[in-house]
């Protein structure tokens, strides 16, 4: 009981100083990289987010999708890019190698593909380095530099409208 409000007293602590973090250098480059954290609880179909890479003219390689599972157990055996709880310290620390680098690399734009706040979604989503943040409605606007206000399970038309979002902020740069 004492350790999940350390816990959660840390990891909030950590959003802060994240947030807290100037990104006035950040500057609107041209789209190349997307890093998409998706909640497995709301949204279980995150190779939709492959559609992306012929949508926005990308590459294979610079697309890069993590997946936040509550129980490992149900964790399909083929999945790797995945993270849970378990992988977040008490101290707010993310001790899984793959997340930290997913964490550590700079996007042109993060999409927080999730609509249910969650502390662990919101830490990582802090942490991210991208000029331009991308949520659904309902997680904490302090994070996100755009929402949507779609339901999860609307990919369909989150992909159209981010595809227009994106061309729009593309021609005004």
């Amino acid at each position: 009981m004492i350790s999940k409000r350390l816990k959660r007293y840390f990891i909030n602590r950590k959003i802060s100083t994240a947030l807290k973090a100037d990104r006035s250098g950040d500057s609107l480059a041209p789209l190349k990289t997307i890093g998409v954290l998706v909640n497995s609880k709301e949204f279980d179909r995150s190779e939709a987010f492959l559609s992306l890479i012929d949508t926005l003219e990308i590459l294979n390689k610079d697309l890069k999708i993590i997946t936040f599972v509550k129980e490992e157990k149900s964790v399909p055996a083929f999945q790797q890019n995945y993270f849970t709880a378990k992988d977040v310290t008490w101290k707010g620390v993310i001790k899984k190698p793959e997340i930290v680098e997913f964490v550590n690399r700079s996007y042109d734009v993060f999409i927080g593909y999730y609509s249910q706040g969650d502390q662990h979604l919101d830490l990582l989503s802090a942490q991210i380095n991208a000029p331009i943040k991308i949520g659904l409605k309902g997680v904490d606007e302090r994070i996100f530099d755009l929402l949507f206000k779609i339901q999860p399970q609307d990919y369909a038309v989150f992909e159209s409208e981010l595809k227009k979002y994106l061309t729009i902020l593309n021609q005004n740069r």
